[in-house]
Formats: structure tokens, sequence, C-alpha cells
């Protein structure tokens, strides 16, 4: 799993330089909006990761048989999570349209 995580990073690092030498007024930009958001990626992250420790936590879930699915699917008082993901992904699509129209303005 870390040698995967690993060389997702490559890419990313690599393809951030590429983007950065073929469009450097659209990377300033996406830079920019990324520092601005810095703060609120960080949170959510750690959101995320401490409610997923104390959920494991509490209900004694073995770390071999932990999967988000293994647990949240059969148990119906976590159905909230579905329609709340699906808002989430459209915000997050939405917003990426927009950062993606503003690059390309930027370029023109």
């Amino acid at each position: 799993m870390f040698s995967g995580l690993v060389t997702i990073m490559v890419f990313m690092i690599g393809g951030a330089i590429a983007f950065s030498y073929k469009k450097p007024a659209a990377y300033r930009l996406l830079m920019n909006k990324f520092f601005d958001w810095l703060g609120f990626i960080a949170f959510g992250a750690l959101c995320l990761c401490s409610g997923m420790d104390l959920t494991v936590r509490h209900f004694e879930i073995d770390i071999k048989d932990f999967g988000v699915y293994s647990y949240l699917i059969p148990e119906f008082r976590y159905l909230w999570v579905i329609p709340l993901a699906c808002i989430l992904l459209y915000f997050s699509f939405s917003a990426l349209g927009r950062l993606t129209q503003e690059l390309q303005s930027t370029e023109e």
C-alpha cells in the first residue's frame, strides 16, 4: 500500500511540475486557490480520520475486518451518509468546474 501511495504522489508532483511549465498563469491561480482552501482541507481530513478512528474504537471492529462498507451498509441507521455524500460530491464537482473555467480564462 505504501508503494502505491508513493507512486501516486510521484505522478501528482510530476503533473504539477509539467502544468507549471506549460501554463504558469493558470498554475499560479490554482496554487492561490489551493492555499486559500488549505485550512478547510486539513480540517476536513482531521475530522474524517478522527471520526473513522472513534467509530472503529466504539464498535470494537477488528482491524483485519475493517472496511467502510462492512459496517455502513448493514447498519440502516447510517443510511443518511449516502445522500450527504451525493450532496458533497455535487458541490465538489461544481466547484471544480468553476475552478476549471477560471483556469481556462487566465490562459486566454
